[in-house]
């Protein structure tokens, strides 16, 4: 009994190490990260001009040095 339970374990491990040994995969992982910040600044400028023209216009008198002043007669 002894015996077979050794050889048990002998080919149990020989499955093993043939199996591992054959069999190795490597992976290699690469993450890169990458960041960008871009900062916008905008001034804007407004400039308003406002021109007020004033127009005064002085009427004439109401009966000027040539009028007569008395009234026609028919």
């Amino acid at each position: 009994m002894f015996k077979r339970t050794i050889t048990f374990i002998h080919r149990v491990l020989y499955v093993i190490f043939i199996t591992t040994a054959f069999t190795t995969t490597t992976t290699t992982t690469t993450t890169a990260t990458t960041t960008t910040t871009t900062t916008t600044t905008t001034t804007t400028t407004t400039t308003t001009t406002t021109t007020t023209t004033t127009t005064t216009t002085t009427a004439a008198a109401a009966f000027s040095v040539t009028t007569r002043d008395t009234p026609r007669t028919p």
